[in-house]
């Protein structure tokens, strides 16, 4: 009975040390897991493509700024300003939706690597303005689909470099304008590509 009771004893005295010894390690693999992270990226001239139907719009620059909670979701907030032939186009969005990681390479001091894909939903709200003999302008609302990969080297627990290329789908539905129908009907879907550079904090 002694014995058992020594074993027992001894058992518990073994595991105890065995989990404190272990409760660093893990402390330093969660450590990894950032509870949000904020993504400031810009998009520099010609590295922002819109296409629509007849009109295709080159980006003269983009800017975002994204909100990521626990590697698990997202929220966006953007912008762009684009030219177009005889004219100008510049739009306003927000999105959110969920992450994926792909790839996480980051070390207990969560230096390192990681890729990740994107899937968001959003809204946005374009104005494109067109010269020519008559000279046309319309405001436009649209529905966003969007998936990206990410790409962010962890310099520091709390600072990076980021890297993304997005591919956007967008239904729009025009709000106001001087368009005719034909006009309008090129201008109610959108396909664009981005690929935009920035820091992660």
């Amino acid at each position: 009975m002694r014995l058992s009771r020594t074993t027992t004893a001894c058992s518990i005295a073994i595991a105890a040390a065995l989990l404190l010894a272990a409760s660093p390690a893990l402390a330093k693999k969660k450590s990894k897991r950032q509870v949000f992270a904020v993504k400031l990226r810009g998009t520099p001239p010609f590295l922002d493509w819109d296409f629509r139907a007849l009109v295709v719009a080159a980006g003269w620059g983009a800017g975002a700024a994204t909100l990521e909670l626990f590697d698990i979701a997202a929220l966006e907030f953007g912008g762009s300003k684009s030219w177009i032939i005889k004219g100008h186009a510049y739009d306003v969005y927000v999105r959110g939706g969920v992450v994926y990681p792909l790839l996480d390479r980051r070390d207990q001091e969560s230096k390192g690597w990681k890729l990740q894909l994107d899937g968001l939903l959003g809204y946005r709200r374009a104005f494109q303005e067109e010269g020519g003999d008559y000279g046309h302008e319309a405001t436009l609302d649209g529905f966003t689909v969007t998936a990206g990969l990410d790409s962010t080297y962890w310099a520091h627990r709390y600072f990076g470099f980021t890297m993304r290329l997005t591919a956007t789908y967008t239904l729009f539905k025009l709000k106001s304008g001087r368009f005719d129908d034909r006009r309008i009907d090129d201008l109610s879907h959108a396909f664009g590509l981005n690929l935009s550079f920035g820091f992660a904090i």
